[in-house]
């Protein structure tokens, strides 16, 4: 079995007193070859190991940071038209999920007050309309 081995060969021709000279010198490429084939194996197995790794920790990571966004999400979807006095958590923090919290409190301030003065206009209706059925029965 023939095996082939590559080489570099480099050519440099110089004057000289007699004329052109032409120098070859030359050297193999195997344990050029053979380093590259070395770190082609290491980075065949490092790279995929090592993008699984980052991938593992970004999903982390983003789960760890958006844990207060999925409290407000959780906490919103529990709120009915019942409940409007529930509010979300705000974050000890300064940050866009804490403002999104008062903003989303905020809002659930809005939307209940017209059902508190709603329920009022009723309780007194209904107390205006007693006090004269109240004095007609009697």
């Amino acid at each position: 079995v023939r095996e082939e081995h590559r080489q570099r060969v480099v050519q440099v021709t110089t004057p000289t007193a007699q004329g052109l000279v032409t120098v070859y010198a030359g050297t193999s490429l195997r344990e050029a070859d053979a380093a590259d084939e070395t770190i082609t194996a290491a980075l065949a197995i490092t790279v995929p190991l090592l993008v699984l790794t980052v991938a593992v920790v970004t999903w982390r990571v983003t789960g760890w940071v958006l844990r207060p966004v999925e409290a407000i999400r959780a906490e919103v979807a529990e709120i009915s038209d019942r409940d409007l006095h529930r509010r979300v958590p705000v974050p000890n923090s300064q940050d866009e999920v804490a403002r999104l919290a008062v903003t989303r409190n905020t809002t659930l301030d809005r939307l209940e007050s017209p059902g508190i003065r709603q329920r009022q206009f009723i309780a007194d209706a209904s107390l205006e309309l007693r006090s004269p059925i109240t004095v007609l029965r009697t």
